[in-house]
């Protein structure tokens, strides 16, 4: 079954996000905090001006719902960084691979990276009266942005959905954090509202 729209573009984009690049923080913390909660009683009173709170020193859910996302967003970040084309990586577009002055020696490791030659390309691409006259000019200054911009957007086309298995598995697990993450939201949300209705 192929998933429309699911391109390694939609995982690069949520993986430059932020919050995702520094989800691997909380694999470390919540272990170090759950460790220091452990040694210390379930159930603390604590007196601030003469009235005693009793808190529940453990664990919670959300903790642990936390974490398990922390987890699946890294090993899917992990997952991007290993098996995405290089194209998608670094260029989102034509103008970021031209910009970055990069030129037909990069066309080509992407090409096989994604298991393309030349012929290959030459055949996903639009035909042409001269396939040699186009190869031969991908060196020259004049014709080398619109001839460069048509491989490109032929390799690029291609990786997007390289390596399709690594890809569904990505974002699986960035489903899942996801979902653990808005699952944490609401349950701190309600517990607030909770506490300030005073149910």
């Amino acid at each position: 079954m192929k998933i429309p729209n699911l391109t390694w573009q939609v995982i690069s984009r949520i993986s430059s996000m932020p919050m995702v690049r520094k989800m691997y923080l909380w694999i470390f913390v919540v272990p170090i905090v759950a460790n220091m909660l452990s040694h210390i009683e379930t159930v603390v009173a604590v007196t601030v001006f003469s009235y005693t709170f009793k808190l529940q020193i453990e664990l919670p859910f959300s903790w642990v719902a936390f974490y398990c996302s922390a987890l699946f967003f890294v090993l899917a970040y992990t997952i991007y960084e290993i098996f995405c084309p290089a194209i998608v990586k670094e260029n989102r577009c034509f103008s970021d691979f031209y910009k970055s002055k990069k030129g037909i020696e990069h066309l080509d490791l992407y090409m096989h990276e994604v298991g393309m030659n030349w012929e290959g390309a030459r055949q996903s691409k639009e035909k042409r009266n001269d396939y040699f006259y186009e190869v031969a000019n991908l060196a020259d200054s004049s014709s080398q942005g619109s001839l460069q911009r048509d491989y490109f957007w032929v390799i690029f086309g291609r990786a997007s959905s390289y390596r399709r298995p690594a890809l569904i598995i990505s974002a699986t697990l960035y489903l899942a954090g996801i979902l653990l993450i808005t699952a944490v939201i609401f349950q701190s949300a309600y517990f607030v509202l909770l506490r300030c209705v005073g149910a």
